[in-house]
């Protein structure tokens, strides 16, 4: 593709600044629908997409690598020697009732596949935890269309959920 120019009409544009971290290092950028989470100068920090309204998650503790799976918010944090991977609950930033899963390590990043959390620490191994289905949060159960109902040509067909908390997004397949 070298050389090739794209028409950009620059009056389609339009540039918002929503993060003005001034001199702190912004880093570990997730979203997770309704928010998004970051660290400024290593404080866990979340973003209300909605009202633009920035919290500073309280504590002592660095947060060194952040996901956004099953409904939670899963942070690696520091706290003097201390090191651990904590689910927190998005809307709350709290811990309560959620997994923590004490670490050897610094925690340098965290990944989710289906029902397993991949942990790098730094200068260790790589941990694989596979999490029990009651440990996550997320349940894309659909509320409409009831089962058996059936449609005609031309009816609309509304698709939602039981409950909406912890999910950011469902795949609807059609087909088989």
């Amino acid at each position: 593709l070298s050389g090739v120019t794209l028409p950009v009409q620059t009056h389609l544009l339009r540039r918002v600044d929503l993060l003005d971290g001034g001199a702190a290092q912004l880093d570990h950028l997730v979203v997770s629908g309704d928010h998004l989470f970051f660290t400024a100068n290593q404080t866990l920090n979340r973003l209300d997409l909605a009202t633009f309204e920035t919290i500073a998650l309280p504590g002592a503790a660095v947060a060194d690598a952040l996901t956004f799976a099953h409904g939670s918010l899963w942070v690696a944090l520091r706290d003097g020697s201390e090191n651990r991977v904590q689910a927190l609950n998005p809307r709350t930033l709290s811990s309560e009732g959620l997994l923590e899963l004490p670490q050897s390590a610094r925690v340098r990043a965290l990944a989710f596949s289906g029902a397993h959390l991949l942990v790098t620490q730094q200068g260790g191994p790589l941990q694989l935890y596979h999490l029990a289905a009651g440990s996550m949060r997320g349940h894309a159960a659909p509320l409409s269309p009831i089962p058996s109902q059936v449609f005609r040509q031309g009816e609309t067909l509304t698709l939602s959920l039981t409950d909406t908390a912890g999910i950011s997004s469902v795949r609807y397949l059609n087909g088989h």
